[in-house]
């Protein structure tokens, strides 16, 4: 049997508009070593039969339904189940370069890295159309070279990303790093401080691999739901996650409350939020602690 390279999480929700278009740039990536590991959430669209339907015709795809337990519970199903030597995750409202494993995988073995993350496009959804290019590549420290999250403490204030990136399975295994799933949404924040910290060797591409839809129908940031209080939830996990892993040094820290401010202030600041009185509650007491 041939070696898996790569095993590709795409966690399924409510998304039967944007799936096809996403399993399609998956299927083709270049790098063939693939297993595709959808994860049905429960979905109460025709997402279930959308992924059977290609789960029959490429035998690469692992075709999972379970009961819905949120965006971390999926991604953690799939960590379990996965037999990469590499992981991915794939949103199913996004879709990806069609080298994007290719070469993320050919970096990370090459420099033996736990991590290595590419650019990626932010894409107007309702204007379909490819907006900008996220900018964090362009300063991030010496991108020729492998570093630690304390050699570039400026990693921990750009929006998390974490499906621009490969992880290393076996140091995920060790490690014993998955998503916290008791608090949603937002579950990425807490999962890139746990990674980017715990890393011996992160390495950046310059190129932009992934197009994230930033105002897909039923996106985290396109809806104002009670749950926006779960940001500063997540927030403050993230900061728990640098302190436990050592790596709350003072570069790091001032990263940390810029972002954690800045953050804090966007989703206090959205359109027709109801919820304003109770997220600054939560803010306030973020932030003392600073």
């Amino acid at each position: 049997m041939t070696e898996i390279k790569v095993s590709v999480i795409i966690p399924v929700y409510n998304v039967e508009k944007y799936l096809e278009q996403c399993l399609d740039s998956v299927i083709n990536q270049t790098l063939k070593d693939i297993e595709i590991i959808c994860i049905n959430d429960g979905s109460p669209d025709n997402c279930g039969e959308i992924i059977d339907r290609y789960a029959s015709k490429d035998n690469r795809i692992v075709a999972v339904h379970k009961q819905n337990g949120g965006y971390a519970s999926a991604i953690n199903y799939g960590l379990n189940i996965a037999r990469g030597e590499y992981i991915g995750i794939v949103e199913s409202d996004d879709w990806i370069a069609p080298d994007m494993y290719e070469k993320l995988y050919q970096k990370a073995v090459e420099t033996d890295s736990d991590m290595v993350k590419g650019a990626f496009w932010y894409v107007d959804d309702s204007a379909n159309d490819v907006k900008r290019i996220s900018k964090f590549v362009l300063d991030i420290y010496n991108m020729n070279s492998s570093f630690t999250l304390k050699e570039c403490p400026k990693l921990i204030s750009h929006f998390a990303s974490i499906w621009s990136c490969v992880y290393k399975r076996s140091w995920l295994v060790e490690n014993n790093i998955k998503m916290v799933e008791d608090v949603r949404p937002y579950e990425d924040n807490p999962f890139i401080a746990e990674t980017a910290s715990l890393a011996s060797k992160i390495t950046i591409l310059p190129e932009p691999f992934y197009f994230y839809r930033m105002d897909a129908q039923n996106s985290s940031c396109n809806t104002v739901k009670r749950s926006i209080v779960s940001y500063v939830t997540q927030r403050s996990r993230n900061r728990e996650a640098l302190i436990r892993n050592n790596c709350w040094t003072p570069e790091i820290i001032e990263y940390y409350w810029r972002v954690a401010y800045l953050g804090c202030r966007d989703f206090y600041r959205k359109p027709n939020n109801k919820f304003r009185k109770e997220f600054y509650g939560k803010m306030r007491e973020l932030l003392k602690k600073a």
